[in-house]
């Protein structure tokens, strides 16, 4: 196999497999906590959660971590990771479609666990 053969079998399995994973979305939404006590920005891009507390206990912290995202249907996503700062483990589900959420989190001492919706935020 010559050179331009070897290159373009190497870009037709790239393109490929950008196809078969689906493109690379960003998602920005304002999420309210049901019990009406908290909420937060969150900007979730392939590989990173980001989020800053609006109101609530966690009222001007801001924090961005490397992410793992599983879809385990159409627009309902699992994203999980390792928040350095409070040094926990964090786990939400989002329902793209009908914007709403799950959460739970833990930093090995006290945990949390709540739901509630968002809001898109056009940027």
């Amino acid at each position: 196999m010559n050179l331009w053969n070897w290159l373009m079998a190497c870009l037709l399995g790239l393109m490929m497999s950008v196809a078969i994973a689906g493109t690379a979305d960003t998602y920005h939404y304002k999420a309210t906590a049901d019990n009406g006590k908290e909420s937060y920005d969150l900007v979730i891009t392939p590989g990173t959660f980001t989020w800053t507390g609006l109101t609530g206990e966690d009222k001007g912290v801001h924090a961005s971590s490397p992410s793992q995202h599983t879809n385990l249907a159409n627009a309902i996503e699992v994203i999980q990771w390792k928040g350095r700062k409070l040094h926990s483990f964090n786990t939400i589900i989002i329902d793209h479609d009908n914007l709403t959420y799950v959460y739970s989190g833990t930093d090995g001492k006290t945990s949390s666990l709540g739901n509630g919706h968002l809001e898109k935020v056009l940027n």
